[in-house]
């Protein structure tokens, strides 16, 4: 299918912004840097931008030719960030990669019954899990605090269930981004289902189409250039 340029640089843009924020994270040593990431609002346009990352991959899922591939090919991305964030101790766990590339695989498996589900009866389902799970990475379900049990802190991890334990420096567990990616699919499918409209058809940003068509190159190698770039002006990042 001929690709959508609107989503290409929805995506070219939560990339870049994800991007800007793990630079301010390699600088955290410096006050400015630090105040700004403990901003409430910064927390919320981390979440914001994550989410759009999140939804337009989940939207992308019904223009793939394979997404068992492109899961696959995440998920091993994934396993080489967090190898290599080790090797700087750094804890990524189930980072977005690992979000975005369990999502597929899971779209790809459950397509034969995800078309079947009415688009809008799947984005409000999606959007009543994330609404339901959205405490779980702190601990929480709805008002309510989980016990702190160090038997989940293993298999449930991915789920958002960590027993207490403190989170990995990067974690998007399946509960709730996962209801973020399948509501952008549910969308997707929608939008679709209606013709896909002119505007998302024209091409705004050369640039950030072009980041959008590249989002897991730029999100391999962004971290060793910020840090390559960084030292070349005098400064050690973490």
């Amino acid at each position: 299918m001929e690709r959508i340029p609107l989503l290409d640089e929805v995506r070219g843009f939560a990339v870049l912004a994800m991007v800007g924020y793990h630079l301010l994270w390699d600088l955290e040593g410096l006050p400015w840097a630090a105040a700004l990431l403990g901003h409430p609002a910064m927390g919320a346009a981390r979440n914001l931008f994550a989410g759009l990352f999140a939804a337009a991959a989940g939207g992308c899922c019904l223009l793939s030719r394979n997404n068992w591939r492109r899961g696959g090919l995440c998920l091993l991305a994934a396993e080489a960030v967090s190898m290599a964030a080790g090797v700087i101790g750094v804890s990524i766990r189930f980072g977005v990669l690992h979000l975005l590339g369990t999502s597929m695989v899971l779209a790809a498996w459950a397509m034969p019954v995800l078309e079947k589900i009415p688009a809008r009866w799947g984005f409000w389902g999606a959007v009543g899990v994330v609404l339901l799970t959205a405490g779980l990475p702190q601990g929480r379900f709805l008002w309510m605090a989980l016990p702190e049990w160090e038997g989940w802190s293993g298999a449930l991890y991915p789920l958002g269930i960590w027993g207490g334990r403190v989170p990995a420096a990067d974690y998007f567990p399946l509960l709730p981004w996962g209801g973020v990616f399948f509501g952008g699919f549910f969308a997707g499918k929608k939008i679709m289902a209606r013709g896909i409209p002119p505007f998302a058809m024209k091409r705004r940003s050369r640039f950030l189409a072009a980041c959008g068509r590249n989002t897991l190159w730029i999100y391999l190698l962004h971290q060793p250039v910020l840090m390559g770039a960084l030292l070349l002006f005098g400064y050690s990042a973490r």
